[in-house]
């Protein structure tokens, strides 16, 4: 699709329309959550397709992250539980040194509230009492956030982090 669709333009035209296609399609999601019991790890799903295995609490979450990245049209996503092998310590310290700009990066992130059903409010969520949150929140230009069963916490609304009625 991209060389057919590129052939017919000038040089100038062409490079911006490679760029254009390229960000498009390699856009990604990332996933800011709090850590629970059993998060799969890089060696639990390496090689595996994450939604046939079994859907433990940890895997339930990532499998629920990957299919509504999918629904918001996004084909990649990135969580720190299993992007990261914890087994290197070198990857481990590279992954901290790069984590704003992972979100930062990112077209998306997903904010997870665990804690927050239908009746929850934003702010007493032990999302907030982390230690990575105002790095996570600042970083990415688009969040939204989801509630315990991945309803948006506000529905409607395109981007969290520039709606009114979140400040």
């Amino acid at each position: 699709m991209l060389l057919s669709s590129a052939s017919a333009l000038d040089t100038i035209p062409l490079t911006s329309h490679v760029r254009n296609i390229v960000s498009t399609y390699f856009r990604y999601v990332t996933l800011s959550h709090r850590w629970g019991r059993f998060e799969p790890l890089l060696r639990d799903i390496e090689g595996r397709v994450v939604y046939k295995l079994a859907p433990t609490n940890g895997l339930l979450k990532l499998q629920s992250f990957c299919l509504t990245s999918c629904q918001h049209g996004y084909l990649w996503a990135w969580s720190d539980t299993c992007c990261i092998d914890k087994e290197s310590s070198a990857e481990v310290q590279e992954a901290i040194g790069s984590m704003f700009s992972w979100y930062k990066q990112s077209a998306l992130t997903m904010v997870h509230l665990a804690d927050i059903s239908n009746t929850g409010a934003l702010g007493s969520s032990v999302w907030f009492k982390r230690g990575w949150t105002l790095q996570e929140l600042l970083a990415p230009d688009n969040m939204l956030f989801f509630r315990q069963d991945w309803s948006l916490y506000k529905d409607g609304i395109s981007n969290h982090k520039q709606n009114d009625t979140m400040h």
